[in-house]
């Protein structure tokens, strides 16, 4: 068993030993195809992809415009890229994606942002 295994492997032990600190969310990525001849938009699909992620902190980032930013870790087995997407729905409410915190592989720290 190669190191990279045990990784993933433990890593996936954390998030389910956490229990109700690591949350059920969807990540979605809206995919749409541009018709350069009518200069259209053809179709837009979402592509959702449903992980854990352990939600860190909740801070009032902005006064101005009403605006509550969170961290969110999630397993890059589960979710590749996080750039791919557009925005994670936690609960019920939909947070656009931030800056990524960190990343090494196998967990990405990312930023979330929703107005209230």
């Amino acid at each position: 068993m190669g190191y990279n295994s045990l990784i993933q492997g433990n890593i996936s032990k954390a998030f389910n030993l956490v229990k109700d600190l690591a949350e059920n969310v969807v990540l979605v990525k809206k995919s749409s195809t541009f018709d350069f001849n009518s200069g259209a938009v053809k179709s837009s699909t979402d592509l959702n992809v449903s992980t854990k992620a352990i939600i860190l902190d909740s801070v009032q980032s902005s006064k101005e415009h009403n605006t509550v930013k969170q961290t969110a870790m999630l397993m890059v087995r589960d979710i590749g890229d996080i750039k791919a997407f557009d925005t994670m729905i936690i609960g019920s409410n939909s947070w656009r994606l931030g800056a990524v915190i960190k990343s090494d592989g196998f967990i990405t720290t990312v930023e979330v942002f929703k107005e209230n």
